[in-house]
């Protein structure tokens, strides 16, 4: 055995030994090629230099060529008749041929300017100081002269001077002619990002080395910088590499003269460009290096690899489980673990942990409205903008819907929670870009931290979030983001919300809620004409309970779409098993919400056809209905409807909410006026007024009006003196009943009440 075990030791150095050596000699070899690569770049990026250069010392000879033919036609026409000669008269007749961007002057002998083209001469402008007038002035024979850039006299732009000598009849100094050019005139027609790449540089100077122009790519040509001698000073080792002293850039350098004429042509190739193809080759060199190397260790190190894809694995399930696969925060999971590991430190002091709980105000209109997947690419730029509040100071998470909460650790956590909450509102301050417009997302913010209270996970957890649920109605009343801090009082607050959610749920699971009767009657002849349903919670410890008590409760709790739908299937299932004498409308309303939550288009069709109910004596009430303008989803399941034959109303018209345009954006074919705001109109004038003016606005629109809560023969007297045919509901007729009462919904025969 133990004899054995030393050959396998033995088998597997040598293994190793060979594995190692071939290893090192593919590393050598490949080594070997990247260095070769990297020489053959470098002699190549030389060459394509000194190749340009001596390109762009062509193209200056043509282009100091054109300058000099100027300069040399003006001196010929100047001398043949210098007084009078006249400039303008040269190019208008074509004599003369320069480009815009050219300007020609003319200079007396005293090196006053007395024509020029094109700009006007506004007075006398002397230029004797100028060494291009002082070395045509002191040298006959300076012929063609490059002066260096100046800021000109007369344009007042930075230009070249381009000089020849203008002589008298007899021969004597008369001046000199200037032909100026812009710096960017050397290089245009020439420079592209082809031949100097896109970090290059064209450089011009005179044979004494002063830099007439110095161009790149993407910006002005510059008059003004280092002689060559710099650059030739900057050279490494003559091998043509330099750093520009300019920007301090790595660059391959060359020059050459240009013919003719007394100027040196240079120009700069980035070596980032250059090298960047080597660099890509370099990467291929070393994946197949890291490949043969790979196939060299893979007998030895195969059972390596079979771990390391285990624990891969496993890292790639942990992350999963603890991420939140839309914003690539952490999850619930994973904030619930941090909070767990922070209360299982040993003597955890109060005040040292803190959680927000934080919650969008208004998300599900907006994701009604464009739709889930603009919804998810709003989640994703809430997510961002915490983020870039946050930063790294505490750990974010996604817990919900839309639904973020934040672990604050460290001393005073429960202030430092608090700055936090308000410059997350601040950020909030500003809208969010979705889909070509701007949307304010409004954040209710709870914060609660350890304390003797709080000294738990559970605790926490569920302290933050009834301090959200405070905020998330100052919210509702106030429209602003808001953050709380938790209190006590939220606990009992809190409890007794929990047990109302659970007494709501168990309600519906069993079934115990009933549907009450109102007959609907013609206010003017006294006689019923349809029925409303409404659902009635009977609580054994509170007792009748009308929607608007538990409706919110359910709205909070996204039980809304149940709630409704229940309503309208139980209305019909009950109604169609009467009598046919009792075959009138039954008006059922919902909130605004059950028709962008769920499919409810579809859930009608499966109520009329399972109960056999006519859709024609369906009026469904639609509870906020402004709420559903602009909502395509929304307005596609009502036109379905009413196709279907349902006949649709708004109900419980507050005054606030209305709008003539928006009646007509529903289509709906009646209008339900509010109980609170009929209350108001024997005593309140406004009130009065508002009412008059629906009743009114229906009458000119064709629509039915029904009026809610008629519990008083004022409120009954108000309306007939108004309006003599609305549908009227409310004590005033009758109490409410359920459709197993002897003789039930008898006033609704439509034979009088």
């Amino acid at each position: 055995m133990l004899s054995a075990d030393r050959r396998r030791t033995s088998v597997t150095f040598r293994i190793l030994s060979v594995g190692i050596l071939l290893g090192l000699l593919i590393c050598a070899a490949f080594i070997g090629v990247i260095r070769v690569d990297l020489n053959n770049t470098r002699d190549a990026a030389r060459r394509s230099a000194s190749i340009v250069a001596t390109s762009y010392a062509t193209h200056l000879s043509r282009v100091l060529a054109t300058a000099d033919v100027l300069s040399t036609v003006v001196s010929y026409e100047y001398g043949k008749s210098p007084s009078t000669f006249n400039l303008k008269s040269l190019v208008d007749g074509a004599t003369l041929t320069p480009d815009a961007a050219t300007q020609i002057t003319i200079v007396d002998a005293d090196g006053k300017s007395t024509q020029t083209w094109p700009y006007p001469l506004s007075g006398a402008i002397y230029l004797s100081d100028r060494p291009h007038f002082v070395v045509q002035k002191n040298s006959p024979t300076a012929g063609f002269f490059v002066g260096a850039p100046v800021k000109g006299r007369i344009s007042g732009k930075w230009t070249i001077q381009f000089t020849r000598r203008l002589n008298s009849g007899n021969g004597h100094f008369d001046g000199v002619v200037v032909v100026s050019e812009s710096p960017e005139y050397l290089a245009e027609g020439f420079i592209s990002s082809a031949l100097i790449g896109a970090n290059g540089a064209l450089l011009a100077f005179r044979r004494d080395g002063e830099v007439l122009a110095r161009q790149t790519l993407n910006g002005p040509a510059d008059p003004a910088g280092p002689p060559l001698g710099d650059y030739m000073s900057a050279l490494d080792n003559a091998s043509g590499e330099l750093t520009d002293p300019v920007d301090h850039s790595s660059r391959f350098f060359a020059y050459a003269a240009v013919p003719g004429y007394p100027v040196v042509a240079a120009v700069e190739i980035s070596q980032d460009e250059v090298f960047n193809g080597f660099r890509q080759r370099r990467v291929v060199y070393a994946v197949f290096g890291a490949l043969f190397l790979a196939l060299i260790a893979f007998a030895v190190v195969s059972f390596l690899r079979y771990v390391n894809a285990l624990i891969a694995a496993e890292e790639k399930m942990r992350h999963l489980s603890e991420t939140d696969a839309l914003t690539e925060l952490g999850n619930r999971r994973s904030l619930r673990q941090a909070i767990e590991a922070a209360f299982s430190q040993e003597a955890v002091p109060p005040d040292s942990i803190a959680l927000l709980a934080l919650d969008l105000s208004d998300f599900g209109r907006i994701n009604d409205l464009l739709g889930q997947d603009a919804g998810d690419a709003l989640l994703r730029l809430v997510a961002g903008r915490l983020k870039e509040v946050v930063a790294d100071r505490v750990r974010l998470a996604r817990v919900g819907g839309d639904e973020f909460s934040m672990l604050v650790e460290g001393p005073n956590a429960l202030s430092r929670s608090l700055g936090l909450a308000r410059a997350i509102i601040d950020a909030f301050g500003l809208a969010f870009g979705l889909r070509g417009h701007s949307y304010v997302i409004k954040v209710c913010i709870g914060v609660a931290s350890n304390s003797s209270v709080s000294s738990s996970v559970s605790e926490l957890w569920r302290n933050a979030n009834r301090a959200m649920a405070e905020a998330k109605k100052l919210t509702a009343a106030s429209a602003e983001s808001e953050v709380r801090s938790y209190t006590v009082s939220m606990a009992e607050q809190g409890d007794q919300h929990e047990r109302d959610f659970h007494a709501l749920l168990g309600a519906m699971q069993k079934k115990t809620m009933t549907i009450e009767y109102s007959p609907v009657v013609e206010s003017g002849r006294g006689s019923a004409v349809a029925y409303h349903a409404a659902m009635i919670w009977h609580r054994p410890d509170v007792g009748r309970c009308l929607p608007e008590a538990f409706f919110p409760l359910a709205a909070q709790h996204d039980l809304l779409f149940r709630l409704g739908t229940h309503q309208i299937e139980e209305a019909c299932r009950q109604i169609s098993v009467l009598p046919g004498p009792l075959s009138v409308p039954v008006c059922v309303s919902i909130p605004a919400a059950v028709v962008m939550q769920g499919d409810l288009g579809n859930f009608i069709d499966y109520v009329l056809e399972s109960t056999g109910f006519d859709a024609q004596r369906l009026w469904l009430g639609i509870e906020d209905a402004p709420l559903l303008v602009g909502n395509p989803q929304a307005l596609a399941t009502l036109h379905r409807l009413k196709e279907r034959g349902v006949t649709l109303y708004a109900a419980g018209i507050t005054g606030d909410d209305w709008s003539i345009s928006g009646i007509r954006a529903l289509s709906v074919s009646a209008v339900e006026i509010g109980a609170d705001l009929l209350a108001q109109v024997t005593v309140d004038r406004v009130a009065g007024s508002v009412v008059a003016g629906i009743l009114t606005s229906c009458a000119s629109l064709g629509l039915t009006v029904l009026a809610a809560g008629v519990d008083s023969q004022e409120a009954l007297d108000w309306l007939n003196k108004h309006h003599d045919d609305v549908w009227a509901y409310g004590s005033q007729f009758a109490e409410p009943y359920t459709a197993g009462t002897d003789n039930a919904l008898a006033g609704a025969r439509g034979d009088g009440a």
